[in-house]
């Protein structure tokens, strides 16, 4: 892959499609690239002021939801970036906050079927973002989620220690499976959170 001017883009850490078919890359070095359809190279885009906005280092993961959302999960927090209004949400672990990330260090982001964002930490963090108060919800399977299968360890998925959240998909009944390092595979059923 290279940029318009033929040099390459190296150090990339995530490629995401948007809902004109475009395709975003996040590299490793913070930046983010979208590619240009008609001279068919990447273009460095730069909506966001690095100075404002301290967490887009390191991108580890890249996603651009339904709405047009582009998350951007770095090893400092989490960005919520519009692309067609360019309004920014930061996100960030705050210990006095049960509604902040678990741990800066975002490992995974999943759009589900009915527009669900889920986003995975190095932790063994599990959030659901909820669009209506702009907040991130905890996924506890102690608490919240009660049909949530696990095995060996289900005390872990949330509060483990060096697990961390890899892979989120969706199956066809709704439900998420949730890989993890060190720990397996997790299984939710999202009617019961």
């Amino acid at each position: 892959m290279k940029l318009s001017d033929n040099s390459p883009i190296t150090n990339i850490s995530s490629i995401t499609e948007d809902k004109n078919n475009n395709l975003w890359i996040g590299t490793r070095d913070g930046e983010i690239f979208q590619h240009d359809k008609e001279r068919n190279s990447f273009t460095k885009f730069l909506p966001i002021d690095t100075d404002t906005i301290k967490s887009v280092n390191r991108i580890i993961h890249l996603l651009v939801d339904s709405n047009n959302n582009m998350w951007i999960g770095t090893m400092a927090g989490l960005v919520l970036f519009n692309i067609d209004d360019g309004t920014i949400k930061q996100f960030s672990h705050n210990p006095n906050d049960k509604k902040s990330l678990i741990d800066n260090r975002i490992s995974a982001l999943f759009e589900g079927n009915q527009g669900q964002i889920l986003i995975g930490t190095y932790k063994s963090g599990l959030h659901i973002y909820n669009a209506k108060k702009g907040s991130l919800d905890r996924i506890n399977p102690h608490k919240n989620a009660p049909n949530f299968l696990h095995a060996p360890y289900a005390e872990d998925i949330v509060f483990g220690g060096d697990p961390f959240v890899r892979l989120i998909h969706q199956d066809q009944h709704g439900n998420y499976w949730i890989s993890t390092t060190g720990k397996g595979i997790n299984h939710f059923d999202t009617k019961t959170t």
